[in-house]
């Protein structure tokens, strides 16, 4: 504790602190500044005063230190700590510049070895930064120099972003296990052939509203090479998504229905539809979710043999409502 309180300004202090804060070049160097107080510390005074020392000398020697985009992203980024949630075009450009920055002012600091820099405290001190140069690409692969969004961006991104974008995606992988298997005593030489394939449509038509549509097919195949009649059908199941948005304002509505069938006649054809509501501001974020709100409740597997009857039943996903509320402090 300082005593008397108003120490500060009886030595003249806070005309210093003042005079500090005008130079800053954003709102952190100002709550870095209304943060400084008195320390009896020998350690970290001298380390302070030395850090202060190499900067001038920066300052009158340096004419490439890195001076622009010192950008508070903070409060950007605490909007998108909630699953759901986006960053707009704007502060995505923001936060690149601001990592470009953070980046640039490190590789200045220590592009001479720790032995032979001229500034060993900022050297020690850029030591501690952490700097993401995959995510710097990532944001380039989605951004052009002027911060808007590239021709060749996700549809995804373009809903996000507000872009009118269409775009179709193929896709899929097949794969093939060989194994033996011991059967009546007998070694079988069987594969098992399995497939995935999918094509994705997303939409974008205008700023707020938005549509995803993606199929997919799965097939599967087991071959008894040794004994051909123990070989198995081919089973097909496909999944067919389709997502629509609708984001006016600080709004997003979110409506997904989801179908699921196949040519095994034993199970039965599934179907869910799930939609969702959520307003976002500055401060706080409230999504009301209606998952399952009607479709299938229930997975039927019907087996008729020539030995035994066998019907199986499971519950699907439940019909229920969630309410989540966040707040950003």
């Amino acid at each position: 504790m300082i005593y008397p309180e108003n120490f500060e300004s009886k030595i003249g202090f806070d005309k210093i602190r003042q005079l500090l804060a005008a130079k800053c070049l954003s709102n952190l160097g100002e709550e870095r500044v209304e943060s400084m107080a008195f320390s009896s510390d020998d350690i970290f005074i001298i380390e302070s005063l030395s850090q202060t020392d190499e900067f001038i000398r920066i300052i009158r020697e340096e004419d490439d230190f890195p001076t622009n985009h010192f950008l508070d992203v903070r409060q950007s980024l605490a909007g998108i700590k909630v699953e759901g949630t986006w960053i707009d075009e704007s502060n995505l450009f923001d936060l690149r510049r601001s990592l470009q920055t953070i980046k640039e002012i490190v590789s200045f600091l220590k592009k001479e070895e720790e032995e032979n820099t001229p500034y060993p405290y900022l050297y020690k001190l850029a030591g501690e930064v952490t700097v993401f140069p995959q995510l710097i690409s990532r944001i380039d692969n989605i951004l052009d120099k002027f911060g808007r969004i590239k021709d060749n961006a996700s549809a995804e991104l373009s809903k996000a972003y507000g872009m009118g974008k269409t775009v179709f995606t193929l896709g899929g992988e097949s794969m093939w296990n060989k194994y033996h298997m011991l059967i009546s005593d007998i070694l079988n030489n069987c594969q098992l052939h399995t497939m995935d394939a999918y094509f994705k449509l997303a939409i974008s038509p205008c700023s707020i509203f938005s549509i995803e549509e993606k199929s997919s097919l799965y097939y599967s195949i087991q071959q008894n090479y040794t004994n051909p009649a123990l070989s198995s059908k081919g089973l097909k199941s496909f999944k067919h998504e389709l997502r629509l948005f609708f984001m006016p304002g600080n709004w997003r509505f979110e409506w997904t229905n989801e179908l699921y069938h196949g040519n095994d006649r034993s199970v039965n054809t599934a179907y869910f539809s799930d939609a969702s509501c959520g307003y976002k501001n500055k401060s706080f974020d409230i999504n009301l979710m209606l998952d399952n709100i009607f479709g299938t409740k229930e997975y039927d597997r019907y087996v008729v043999t020539g030995e035994y009857m066998q019907q199986t039943i499971n519950r699907l996903r439940p019909r229920e409502i969630l309410v989540k509320v966040g707040f950003y402090l």
